[in-house]
């Protein structure tokens, strides 16, 4: 079943989509009621007791999101209060509970016959089922008779029921589910448009995978199941090298069962014909399928040892103490919440870890003393985090680096480590361009990759205390006068288009679909 152990404060995930999770799961309860939310009589109980650590929970794990009150929770982002003791309550505590979090959960409690059967719960932006016609239905059921779970009653099911039978509240577990959808859709009544459709333009398909918590109540005894959907394009998650075809030999490791569970004769033709050529194409460039397991070859070649994780606190906590680390150096460029997820693992680890108690979070911008949420995503994912590490780092010292734009940039793809960023660089060497935002008189910083290296090694080997910043900056200058340098350099013209201050904040304003990443920013800075 892939189950492993969950960390208390992975319980629950909120990120910069939380507010459209908010109004959308509030607008189809005010639609759907009970088809989407309810929770049967035999299980109100365990459903106020849900609602309770959902309260508990977030005012500990958010403190700059919700509050705890006498009564029960309050929202400072949307401004609503939750009385959660008045009985009755106001709405079913299920829709209520529903409102609270981006999750949506089932609650299933144990009847005599020692089946666990579904008694409440809120499925409202749900994966594959749907929690109307479900309801009241025992766990084996909903795998074999409804949702045809291939081979479930003969290799799953004794796994399942003896984990509900035994999990205990301090012991919860996680898990993640993933498959191939058409249409980019989280809710099945929109995935069901177009889930019989044969064989897609490429771009319809997406990696669709399930974040999946379980969770015995410590006072009721009932099983709280969590789970969270997440969507990514295909076309996307190709361009990583060795996925491509490593997603298609893993779609084509299915045996008949599970391949017709999940739909591959509907994409079969065009989507591994996709991943095929574009694992051939990455193959040309010069990917050694042979080196996969390397991870790295630049790392083998000199003998550096490679520990494979997958970011979890239990995955990197014994990488650190086998190693006898000193300190946890994270490169990854992630701009959305999964951000903050691994680095609260990286945080976690090094507090839990013998020797380990420095760390470096991935960071690598500019003046985030004055611009804390610039770009717009490290509003959203490394500004939090910065809060995180002020309030729970304790004996682990940290450090931000902040070097400005890497020079890099500057050289042609094939001179460099970076992968070019045209959206987001200002000179496109590919196409012997430039857009400079502004007036390209504006000051920049810019530093080599192999200098801010150097400063990280110097920081690493000092055994002075780290500041919580630290600037690295290997030269001044504009883009103006930068463009006129690699003309003269290059011996070839730099045409240049300006875009000023004024056509950048109107094009903000007019694209962002939700101004509302804005507040959970202002919200999380604002503690």
């Amino acid at each position: 079943m892939g189950l492993r152990r969950m960390p208390w404060d992975e319980w629950i995930e909120l990120d910069n989509q939380y507010l459209y999770f908010h109004n959308e799961k509030a607008r189809r309860i005010a639609e759907l009621d009970r088809v989407v939310a309810r929770t049967e009589p035999q299980a109100f109980e365990a459903a106020y007791e849900l609602l309770e650590e959902f309260s508990d929970y977030l005012s500990q794990r958010y403190p700059s999101l919700f509050k705890r009150t006498a009564v029960g929770v309050d929202n400072l982002l949307t401004g609503e209060h939750f009385n959660i003791v008045e009985r009755p309550l106001k709405q079913d505590p299920m829709q209520m509970a529903s409102r609270l979090i981006q999750d949506d959960f089932a609650l299933l409690l144990e009847k005599p016959d020692g089946q666990y059967y579904l008694s409440a719960g809120a499925i409202v932006m749900p994966g594959l089922w749907n929690l109307d016609e479900r309801m009241g239905m025992p766990l084996s059921q909903i795998h074999v008779d409804h949702g045809k779970v291939p081979g479930f009653k003969e290799k799953l099911e004794k796994g399942v029921m003896s984990l509900f039978r035994r999990i205990q509240p301090d012991s919860p577990v996680q898990r993640n589910t993933w498959y191939v959808q058409g249409l980019d859709a989280v809710d099945e009544r929109e995935f069901a448009k177009g889930a019989g459709e044969m064989n897609m333009p490429v771009e319809n398909f997406h990696y669709r995978t399930e974040r999946q918590t379980v969770r015995r109540l410590p006072r009721s005894g009932a099983v709280a199941f969590l789970f969270r959907t997440y969507i990514v394009p295909v076309t996307e998650l190709a361009e990583e090298p060795y996925v491509p075809g490593r997603l298609a030999s893993a779609i084509r490791s299915w045996d008949d069962g599970t391949a017709y569970y999940k739909g591959r004769h509907t994409f079969d033709d065009v989507l591994l014909g996709y991943l095929d050529g574009k694992h051939d194409e990455q193959v040309a460039n010069g990917l050694d399928p042979t080196k996969e397991d390397e991870r790295d070859p630049w790392f083998t070649s000199r003998d550096v040892p490679i520990h494979v994780s997958d970011y979890t606190h239990d995955s990197v906590l014994p990488i650190l103490n086998e190693t006898n680390a000193t300190a946890l150096l994270s490169f990854l460029n992630l701009n959305d919440e999964r951000y903050i997820t691994i680095h609260r693992a990286f945080l976690s680890a090094c507090l839990a870890s013998k020797n380990c108690k420095r760390l470096m979070p991935s960071e690598y911008c500019g003046d985030i003393e004055t611009f804390p949420d610039r770009p717009r995503f490290y509003g959203t994912t490394r500004e939090p985090f910065r809060q995180i590490l002020k309030a729970e780092a304790r004996d682990v010292q940290w450090t931000l680096i902040e070097n400005g734009w890497f020079m890099d940039y500057f050289l042609p793809k094939e001179k460099s480590y970076m992968r070019p960023v045209p959206d987001e660089f200002p000179i496109n060497l590919d196409e012997w361009t430039a857009r400079v935002r502004g007036t390209g008189d504006e000051p920049q910083s810019w530093t080599l990759a192999r200098e801010v290296g150097k400063a990280i090694v110097e920081l690493c080997a000092t055994e002075k205390e780290w500041e919580p910043i630290t600037y690295v900056c290997g030269q001044w200058g504009t883009y103006n006068e930068t463009i006129k340098i690699m003309e003269k350099f290059y011996d070839r013209p730099i045409p240049q288009t300006h875009t000023p201050a004024p056509e950048i904040r109107d094009y903000v304003h007019a694209n962002l679909q939700n101004d509302q990443v804005y507040a959970v920013q202002a919200v999380m800075c604002d503690e």
